[in-house]
């Protein structure tokens, strides 16, 4: 089983819920080596909406394009540290991402700064031990 403190913080649940608004569109997402259930049709998680059942095996959470996100559950996965948050991303929610997959962390921050230099600040999550980060924006239709 994962280490239970791996996952997004509750901190980084509330930043991402409340401050940005994005609540409607988080999702939980395993580790990517988490073990997956018997008969599971998820190959690889890390990045997949997904949650742990009671023995710690993986799966992936079906409708989660559409699924309505509900407070209480967002708390409910805030407070499992084995847990990542992912953003649910598109034209339906109106978020959309730049996706900054520069492992050198001095390269990728020129980068950041330079797309902020034109759009301002952007709500960002770095991968640790990396350069790698994704910008998050809203774009209206």
């Amino acid at each position: 089983m994962t280490e239970p403190t791996r996952g997004a913080t509750p901190e980084d649940w509330f930043q991402f819920d409340f401050v940005l608004g994005l609540g409607g569109n988080l999702l939980p997402c395993v580790q990517a080596d988490a073990q997956p259930t018997p008969g599971s049709s998820v190959k690889a998680f890390g990045k997949v909406p997904s949650m742990y059942n009671a023995q710690g095996q993986a799966f992936g959470l079906k409708g989660w394009q559409t699924r309505p996100i509900m407070s209480a559950e967002i708390q409910q996965w805030a407070a499992d540290r084995r847990l990542n948050l992912c953003v649910r991303l598109g034209s339906v929610s109106g978020v959309h991402a730049l996706d900054i997959d520069v492992e050198d962390r001095a390269k990728a921050e020129e980068i950041v700064h330079a797309i902020e230099a034109v759009t301002g600040p952007l709500p960002k999550r770095w991968r640790e031990n990396s350069g790698k980060c994704l910008l998050l924006f809203k774009l209206e239709e």
